[in-house]
């Protein structure tokens, strides 16, 4: 069996997972899938003398390669840097069964590169591994398939939401508040709204928004910025901002 001089430990967690209740809370954590490769290389004493470097994707679907970690570990294989990859399972390298079965079964043993799917029991130097061709294609047809499935219902998660009335985005629009009673939705702001209904009003009239801005400064109206402090608002990046900062 080839020398391993340096193997490379690949993690990655997507946000799909996150919300995936059909697993546990343990299973596909970046901390857990470490601790789970590493106890592995533990009981392999051909891996023991190997140096392992880390490359992780968290945030990232697996549906494409198009992941600055994956990309990272690909260069390095490529350049010779990488001997060995171990993840804990094929759904972690990914999940698009092409360009999965591509780099298993023409890429990486065309490069000398030893692969292990610690989950899977595959191996793909070992002559004893469980996984045959068929099964590993078969593996990873599901992957694929439970990933677009999974990403369906994600949407329609979302949408769900949106219809009840929940505020799906990151921050808060200048005008608006989180609610205190509901949560996950936003309520108008009084003060800020009656300003938002006058910016309007003099756009409609044919100021132009610096115009518009050295009227609310001559008024001394509060910014945006003042305005979410006030109200412990978070404020989302608006077309309000170039005033805000015309008039500081």
């Amino acid at each position: 069996m080839k020398e391993i001089l340096t193997a490379a430990i690949y993690l990655r967690l997507s946000k799909e997972d996150d919300l995936d209740v059909t697993n546990s809370k343990h299973s596909n954590s970046i901390e857990n899938q470490l601790l789970l490769i590493q106890n592995y290389i533990a009981s392999h004493l051909e891996l023991n003398k190997s140096e392992f470097v880390e490359y992780c994707d968290d945030g990232y679907s697996g549906t494409n390669f198009i992941r600055p970690g994956i990309q990272r570990l690909l260069s390095d294989v490529k350049k010779g840097k990488i001997q060995c990859i171990v993840v804990k399972d094929f759904s972690r390298f990914g999940r698009n069964y092409i360009e999965v079965g591509t780099y298993l079964e023409e890429v990486f043993p065309l490069l000398g590169v030893r692969f292990i799917s610690v989950n899977d029991h595959y191996d793909n130097q070992n002559f004893h591994s469980f996984v045959n061709p068929i099964d590993l294609a078969v593996r990873n047809i599901m992957y694929d398939y439970y990933s677009k499935d999974l990403s369906q219902k994600v949407k329609a998660s979302f949408m769900i939401k949106q219809e009840k009335g929940y505020y799906l985005g990151g921050g808060i629009p200048y005008g608006y508040c989180r609610s205190q009673k509901e949560k996950g939705k936003i309520v108008i702001e009084k003060e800020a709204a009656d300003i938002v209904r006058r910016i309007f009003r003099m756009t409609m009239d044919g100021y132009s928004r610096s115009e518009i801005a050295r009227i609310l400064n001559k008024n001394n109206v509060a910014a945006p910025g003042d305005q979410m402090v006030k109200h412990s608002c978070n404020l989302a990046d608006s077309t309000f901002t170039e005033a805000n900062t015309r008039r500081k």
